[in-house]
Parts: structure tokens; C-alpha cells; sequence
């Protein structure tokens, strides 16, 4: 891009840029993370923040929907239980109001039934909060290549699809 920019300009290549100023700058995906814990929040952005970008952290479901419809982010790391409308409902209407965020539920729901209706809302990530710091980054990851990641944990091993086992 900047020797084609370099030749309209007039630059007769004489003035060399050093390779890493020729290159696209990656762009970091933009994330939301969404749980009624400070602590949590705390933790979370903390993994999050050397990969990629946290937007805004929320502690309400409502907040969550509106900011995701205005603002489009890549990734919304959402807690399954939070007070006034949880996650699940939260994801519905997210969806409802024709928001394509990936979705990677957080969740100390080591349970298939919470599991199931994560996939059903159309999660592409459900991490049980034991398994945070060794399963979020895999999952966001895994999300933002268009595929599944579930914590492979005793509860879930059984119930869990072979396509989408981690």
C-alpha cells in the first residue's frame, strides 16, 4: 500500500521506510465484558488487555444490549447469571435487535442445561469461571475464528458435541 502511494506521490524510491513502517498494523478485536462482579471484571480485562482491546466493562444486562447495538464490538464476554436479565436473555436480545457480536459466556454453571441454552442463543464460548485463566484467551481465540470452545471439564465432558470439545 505505501509503494503504491509512494509512486502517485511522485517518491522515486530513493527514500526507503523501514519494514515494520510498510506493514498493515494488526487491529485489535474489540471486547466487552459483561458480569455483576468487580473482582471478575478486574481478572478478566487484566487476561484480556495484552491481546486485545476492552471497550467497556457492564454489571447489567440492560446496558449490555444497548451497548452492543450501538457500538457493534467484536466479542462480548457475558456472565450467564447476573442480576435483572441474565446473560442468556441478554444474548436473546441482542440477537433480537440483529447484533452478530460473538458471544463467549463465562459461567460458574459447570452444568450441560446452561450449556445448551448458551449454544441455543447462539454462544460461540462457554468457559466455567474455575477454568478462567487457562480457557478465556482459547476461547475469545476460538470465537474469533468463527469456531466453538467449552471448558472440558468432568460435568460437561459427557454432554459436549465431538465438534466442539476442547
Amino acid at each position: 500500500m505505501l509503494t503504491s502511494l509512494r509512486r502517485r506521490a511522485g517518491f522515486s524510491g530513493l527514500i526507503e521506510l523501514p519494514g515494520s513502517l510498510e506493514e498493515e498494523p494488526l487491529e485489535r478485536a474489540r471486547i466487552f465484558l459483561a458480569d455483576d462482579h468487580a473482582e471478575f471484571l478486574s481478572l478478566a480485562a487484566g487476561l484480556i488487555e495484552a491481546e486485545y482491546e476492552v471497550l467497556k466493562t457492564f454489571d447489567d444486562g440492560e446496558a449490555v444490549v444497548r451497548a452492543c447495538t450501538l457500538f457493534e464490538p467484536d466479542l462480548l464476554v457475558l456472565d450467564i447469571t447476573m442480576p435483572g436479565i441474565g446473560g442468556i436473555e441478554t444474548a436473546r436480545r441482542i440477537r433480537a435487535a440483529g447484533c452478530n457480536v460473538k458471544i463467549v459466556f463465562v459461567t460458574v454453571h459447570d452444568d450441560t442445561d446452561y450449556l445448551r441454552s448458551a449454544l441455543r442463543v447462539g454462544a460461540q464460548g462457554y468457559v466455567v469461571k474455575d477454568r478462567l485463566v487457562s480457557d478465556l484467551i482459547p476461547a475469545i481465540r476460538a470465537a474469533l475464528a468463527g469456531e466453538r470452545f467449552v471448558s472440558n471439564t468432568l460435568a460437561l465432558k459427557d454432554d459436549v458435541p465431538r465438534s466442539i470439545r476442547m
